[in-house]
């Protein structure tokens, strides 16, 4: 939260490596040269700009803000070179884009207009709200069937978590590399079974490693698996699931213990639950992998 702190929104910032701001004179001229250029990025584009703040950074200095925050080197799955300057705009921690290309100094008079134009251009989709957020997210999965956890991504969120007015919500945050979270995996899916029945509780899952989680409050704090339970209603605060038992019974024992007492929740008892061969076969693999990982 730092660095968040002392930036500020809005802030156009332009990221490089090894800057110095203490007059150490090692990297002083480049510095200098980084802060011209800013400068005069922001004066020509006034016109587009004129409430955002323009600053440079020192990327590792800003390691956070750049790789968890911007997700520079996680953008739709595309490798970015980590020496690289960077060049982004930033209205909240969930609002920020990202210039496309390298900034580059010590180009020629053709080559410093090219590059000119190129990020007022980039500006004028920013200020028209036409400019695409950058977000680390995967690809939309399919609908699930009834008695299924239903994924959802960082693009979908939005929509599908944080707006839903109707409906309470039990998310499970998840990673593929996670053991824990394999080893939970089949509690997860026999509770989201046994809640197939209650229509006003939505079960759902999201990759937390292959998508941006950049609601803080669903950020698992102490790594994953983590499980929240998110109230009916726009923008509702969630709860954290706070054991470490982690049964499909555990869940819907601490969901009875949070929801209000006069509610009555259609729960299909364990014992009339069934698991088809293929989840019994997918079960075993994971239980040997986990094994095999330690």
């Amino acid at each position: 939260m730092f660095n968040r702190e002392r930036i500020g929104w809005p802030h156009i910032i332009l990221f490089a490596p090894n800057l110095d701001f203490e007059n150490k004179k090692e990297n002083l001229q480049e510095t200098n040269q980084w802060r011209d250029l800013v400068l005069q990025t922001g004066r020509k584009n006034s016109d587009l700009t004129g409430k955002w703040r323009y600053a440079i950074g020192d990327k590792y200095e800003f390691k956070e803000l750049v790789e968890d925050d911007l997700q520079a080197y996680k953008f739709e799955g595309k490798n970015r070179d980590k020496s690289q300057e960077l060049l982004a705009a930033f209205k909240s921690h969930k609002n920020r884009w990202l210039f496309p290309e390298t900034i580059s100094l010590n180009l020629s008079d053709e080559e410093l207009a090219e590059q000119n134009q190129k990020i007022r251009s980039w500006l004028e989709k920013l200020e028209s709200g036409t400019l695409k957020a950058n977000i680390k997210s995967q690809e939309d999965p399919p609908v699930a069937g009834l008695g299924q956890s239903q994924e959802v991504t960082a693009r979908t969120f939005e929509k599908y978590v944080i707006n839903e007015e109707e409906s309470d919500i039990m998310l499970w945050v998840h990673a593929n590399y996670c053991s824990h979270c394999r080893m939970m995996k089949e509690a997860w899916m026999t509770f989201a079974k046994r809640m197939m029945s209650e229509k006003s509780i939505k079960v759902m899952q999201i990759e937390g490693f292959y998508n941006d989680m950049y609601d803080e409050r669903y950020r698992p704090p102490k790594g994953f698996p983590a499980v929240f339970y998110k109230p009916a209603g726009k923008n509702a605060d969630p709860l954290e699931f706070p054991a470490d038992r982690r049964t499909a019974q555990d869940f819907i024992n601490w969901l009875l213990s949070i929801t209000k007492k006069d509610r009555k929740l259609n729960i299909i008892p364990e014992d009339k639950i069934k698991t088809t061969a293929t989840e019994k076969l997918n079960n075993y693999i994971e239980h040997m992998l986990d094994q095999q990982l330690g």
